[in-house]
């Protein structure tokens, strides 16, 4: 499926009226993954008794992937030199000098995929006698709440996958009614009604290659789908994963490397099957044995 990426970013806000001694200054905020770079200019107002500005970046959001990374090319002036620090949130920062003048600050993520609520983060950056900061929010988007007779999709806010509400953290605040859908991606439906047990879970879904399950499968063709959040219920979900009639669908686990198939059915064109707990499924278009991806 063709990712789409979201360029979200907030801008820049400046304080003061004095321009700084080594002049305006770019920001380049790269996305990851992406190959297109965002400029942003500082143009330096700041008076001599305000000593900072804030790039504010609140709507781009820091997850629990490698990939997710947030990289940030920051330009100083001559003989200048930046150094990072973390203020505050569940981050670590580096940064290097790239060529030149140009530095590479990379932020990574330290939230965990159970880290339901957002954790707004900053990291200081000094250049010179003038401090910097960039401002970010948590490690997911806004928690939607689940109702009954809802039909919510779960939208990657970073990538664009799906359409609709966006947000991974679910909030199940009251018993539901009536049978209420939530479509984690574009090929993946999770169906609830009852009482569920849990506050809040995580149903993002991930489509990256898991490389040890192809090379088990060899050259069979496979679709992952990946319950990150290992999202755990009282009652058992009913969950539809899109697929050929003539396809099989096997759940991994990725701490033993066990391959089991799912006892599923077939039903609106897709494998239908209940859990309590959801985990790593893997789509492949013809029957394989099972196995153990770890054994010899």
């Amino acid at each position: 499926m063709k990712k789409i990426l979201a360029t979200v970013l907030a801008g820049v806000i400046a304080l003061g009226m004095a321009s700084m001694a080594f002049g305006a200054q770019k920001l380049t905020v790269t996305n990851p993954g992406d190959t297109t770079e965002n400029y942003f200019t500082i143009n330096g107002l700041l008076t001599s008794n305000v000593n900072r500005s804030e790039i504010n970046v609140e709507d781009y959001y820091l997850y629990t992937q490698k990939s997710d990374d947030m990289i940030f090319k920051f330009q100083v002036g001559n003989n200048e030199r930046l150094r990072a620090d973390v203020t505050d949130g569940k981050i670590s920062v580096s940064a290097r000098r790239e060529t030149g003048n140009t530095y590479k600050i990379t932020v990574k993520p330290k939230f965990g995929v159970r880290d339901f609520d957002l954790q707004s983060w900053k990291v200081e950056l000094d250049v010179g006698n003038k401090t910097y900061f960039i401002k970010g929010k948590g490690a997911y988007s806004d928690t939607q709440t689940v109702n009954s007779g809802d039909r919510l999709w779960v939208r990657d806010s970073k990538t664009g996958d799906a359409s609709g509400n966006t947000g991974y953290i679910f909030e199940f605040d009251e018993v539901l009614d009536e049978e209420t859908r939530l479509r984690c991606h574009d090929y993946v439906d999770v169906f609830f009604k009852g009482n569920y047990g849990t506050d809040k879970e995580n149903m993002r879904v991930v489509t990256d290659e898991i490389s040890e399950v192809s090379k088990f499968f060899g050259d069979i063709d496979l679709d992952f789908y990946d319950f990150i959040g290992t999202p755990k219920f009282a009652t058992k979900v009913k969950v539809v994963i899109d697929a050929d009639p003539n396809s099989v669908l096997y759940s991994y686990n990725k701490k033993t490397g066990d391959l089991t198939r799912v006892d599923a059915d077939y039903e609106s064109d897709g494998w239908a099957f209940t859990a309590k707990t959801l985990g790593t499924y893997v789509l492949a278009e013809e029957e394989y044995d099972a196995g153990n991806t770890k054994a010899e």
